[in-house]
């Protein structure tokens, strides 16, 4: 995490009384997930296969909201581009890849109604009546740049979502 806040922010990074973090806990999320929006195709969206349920935080540098850290286990030896889900509007979508048809029903009954979920947090999990789920995930800019780190097994140990 410090060296993406090193390479886009330089010397404010390294001053932690620039650098905030606010701590989401445990996303109800696991297995394939999406990080999509609906003006995108949800079956061509980026991926990440998540082991278990990541716990999420948001970085701010400033006043600017940088991107979200998503913490699996173990440390990142290595770093892969995983996609770029932005849409230039101010939110994005974590969905798990196994309700995909349900969350395009909810899609197609509501379209305006899921346009507008989410609330004043930078990260919402919204849970339908039916059992559909998705995590709305705020974009002021909207940049949802993907980036995963690989232990030196091979498995997922962080996701950084850039969204500035």
């Amino acid at each position: 995490m410090a060296s993406w806040l090193e390479e886009k922010y330089g010397d404010a990074a390294r001053d932690a009384g620039r650098v905030q973090i606010e701590d989401f806990g445990e996303l109800p999320l696991a297995g394939e997930v999406a990080v999509w929006h609906p003006l995108d195709d949800l079956y061509a969206a980026p991926r990440l296969a998540l082991d278990s349920p990541p716990r999420v935080r948001a970085i701010s540098v400033g006043d600017e909201l940088a991107g979200y850290v998503l913490g699996l286990s173990g440390e990142a030896a290595t770093w892969r581009e995983l996609g770029d889900a932005s849409t230039d509007t101010d939110r994005f979508f974590l969905v798990q890849v196994d309700q995909s048809e349900r969350v395009i029903d909810w899609l197609n009954e509501d379209p305006s109604g899921f346009e507008a979920l989410g609330g004043d947090d930078a990260v919402q999990p919204v849970l339908r009546e039916d059992g559909a789920r998705v995590v709305v995930i705020a974009s002021p800019d909207g940049n949802a740049r993907i980036r995963a780190g690989y232990t030196d097994l091979g498995r997922l140990a962080v996701v950084v979502i850039d969204v500035s």
